[in-house]
């Protein structure tokens, strides 16, 4: 018996001898992702690209050997989801699969839902003038400031008329174009004249065909921003060195009077640029976007009359420069920014780093939903006037580029028309 139970342990021994043997034979393997797809930001539906993507497999701690994606399956490399396939919100991830191994690695994606999209864009009417300063509509015509002097534009037979030549807002690249206000059946139009140091007010009288000016202030600084709310005009001065720093104002048209109302009102005196020209009443409450790349949206206080701070928005697009883009209301969202590429061939790597304004952004107060317009044709346009016209978006003026093309800034071109823009909302 003794020799019997010697023999079983000896063979017990023997076998897990073996077994370790084979564990230690084993072969260990360790990846790493070394490189992202050139793409991993998409809208759900975009197809999967995996070009670019690069990873390193070691084997038994030898040297890594890196795996460029087109060598893939030729190195018993597989992925879910495949490269080609149709995109939904909820992936999140690409795993990349070793076969021999049955090792796998991550990488991350991201999968926005279509909103919003710019079905297209209608040319409506060539404009007899460049670079218009402001745009209003009233009594269904839309009319126009320029350094030329006022327009008159008719839908019906789509024809321009001059009707003041001597009534001339001239900026000369000054803060203060489009923001506007039909008060008191008149036209009251903000301008910050930097070079000449003052805060104006011009009104224009339709009726008599008359442009007034009114200088609010002098010695502000070009950090002022403006805003109308109802029969006030809101100004503020976010600079942090002019004697009116961090200060905002009250001109009220009924009274004819112009107050300071307090330092800084919650308003972050870096956030200086003002997406939406006029605040825009979305249900019961107004709302402002102020900001550069990820802005901050703030309501209007009617009883303190102050912007009371929200939230933050972050985009994933860094949206450089949208102070000169567009803002206007689309239903209950506010859409803003530059909207279109700047620069760069579609498909090549400059595009993404040099076209850093594809889109436009949408914010709603009523839901909190923020994030970009589904587009994929509009170029980006600098100092681009919108106004709204029986529930439809329209564009005018503003500088852009000629083409979906490789340009300089020696290519940049006025543009002189009046454009409609054609939106779609994804049912929920």
């Amino acid at each position: 018996m003794t020799t019997k139970y010697f023999l079983n342990f000896f063979m017990l021994i023997l076998i897990l001898s073996l077994i370790t043997c084979k564990k230690e034979d084993e072969d260990k393997y360790e990846l790493t992702v070394t490189k992202p797809p050139r793409k991993i930001v998409y809208y759900e539906g975009d197809t999967l690209d995996l070009n670019g993507l690069e990873v390193s497999i070691m084997k038994n701690n030898e040297d890594p050997k890196i795996i460029p994606f087109s060598n893939f399956s030729t190195e018993g490399f597989t992925t879910y989801p495949a490269n080609g396939f149709k995109l939904t919100s909820d992936i999140k991830e690409v795993k990349i699969m070793h076969t021999p191994s049955k090792e796998y690695i991550s990488q991350n994606l991201q999968v926005d839902k279509i909103l919003i999209t710019l079905k297209g864009v209608e040319k409506i009417s060539d404009t007899p003038f460049s670079n218009p300063s402001n745009c209003i509509i009233y009594n269904g015509k839309l009319f126009v400031t320029t350094r030329t002097g006022i327009y008159s534009f008719d839908f019906s037979s789509k024809s321009w008329s001059l009707i003041n030549a001597n009534a001339r807002i001239n900026y000369n690249g000054d803060s203060g174009a489009g923001v506007s206000s039909i008060v008191n059946g008149k036209w009251q139009i903000f301008a910050n004249l930097y070079n000449a140091g003052s805060i104006n007010l011009f009104t224009y009288d339709f009726n008599q065909n008359i442009l007034s000016t009114k200088i609010l202030e002098q010695n502000y600084s070009h950090e002022v921003k403006a805003l109308f709310h109802n029969d006030s005009l809101f100004v503020y001065d976010f600079s942090d060195y002019s004697i009116h720093k961090q200060k905002m104002y009250v001109y009220d048209f009924n009274k004819e009077t112009y107050v300071k109302l307090s330092d800084n009102n919650g308003v972050s005196p870096r956030f200086f640029n003002l997406y939406y020209l006029n605040d825009a009443k979305i249900g019961n409450d107004y709302y402002a976007l102020i900001g550069e790349s990820n802005p901050n949206v703030y309501k209007f206080n009617k009883a303190k009359k102050v912007l009371e701070f929200v939230k933050n928005i972050k985009h994933r697009t860094y949206f450089k420069e949208c102070f000169n883009g567009i803002n206007f209301k689309y239903g209950d969202f506010i859409i803003y920014g530059l909207g279109g590429v700047f620069g760069g061939v579609a498909g090549s790597d400059e595009y993404s780093t040099v076209g850093v304004n594809k889109t436009f952004a949408y914010y709603n107060p009523l839901t909190g939903e923020s994030g970009e317009v589904y587009n994929k044709f509009y170029e980006k346009r600098i100092g681009v006037l919108s106004f709204e016209f029986e529930n439809d978006i329209y564009f005018i003026g503003g500088i852009g580029m000629p083409a979906q093309n490789i340009i300089t800034d020696n290519d940049l071109i006025n543009r002189t028309c009046i454009e409609k823009l054609i939106f779609e909302k994804t049912a929920r």
